[in-house]
C-alpha cells in the first residue's frame, strides 16, 4: 500500500503530492476503499493512501 503526503497551494487552491513523502506498508489483500488521514478541509498537508504496488510472478520465460 503506497501512502502520499499532498500539500495545499496555489489560487485557485489546488492539492499537490509532496516530492518523496511516499511511503509503504504490506498489505494481504487490496483494500475495498482507500484512506485519508487528516481534515482536507482544513488542514495544509494532508495522507492519503494513493495505491498498490505489486509483484507479479509468471511461469513462462520473460518477455522480450
Amino acid at each position: 500500500m503506497e501512502t502520499t503526503s499532498y500539500v495545499e497551494v496555489g489560487n485557485p487552491k489546488m492539492w499537490l503530492p509532496v516530492d518523496g513523502s511516499e511511503t509503504y506498508r504490506r498489505v494481504d489483500a487490496s483494500p475495498r476503499w482507500f484512506r485519508r488521514f487528516g481534515d482536507f478541509e482544513f488542514g495544509p498537508q494532508n495522507r492519503i493512501e494513493t495505491g498498490l504496488v505489486v509483484e507479479l510472478a509468471t511461469t513462462c520465460a520473460p518477455f522480450r
